[in-house]
């Protein structure tokens, strides 16, 4: 099974961090628990504010979509490349 890995999840997996590489850049108000449990922690790539800076912060809509299409093309034959897009209004 392929997985399906976002740019800041391979960052902070190439640059084995523990904590937040934009903590001292980014200005973004949190509280101190917030801070601990995803800032200061290797949990940094679950902020919303982190996803930001990647461009990888969408609507639960544009998420399936993109699930749905990783799926589908997983589940392609052989050659078939990309998913094609279908036309269902006829």
């Amino acid at each position: 099974m392929v997985a399906l890995t976002t740019r800041s999840e391979a960052l902070q997996q190439e640059l084995q961090r523990e904590s937040c590489p934009f903590a001292l850049e980014c200005e973004a108000s949190v509280t101190r628990n917030f801070f601990d449990r995803i800032c200061n922690s290797t949990s940094y790539t679950n902020c919303h504010h982190f996803a930001r800076w990647f461009g990888e912060l969408h609507t639960p809509m544009e998420w399936l979509q993109k699930l749905a299409v990783h799926e589908n093309d997983k589940a392609a034959p052989a050659g078939m490349g990309k998913a094609a897009t279908v036309d269902v209004g006829k």
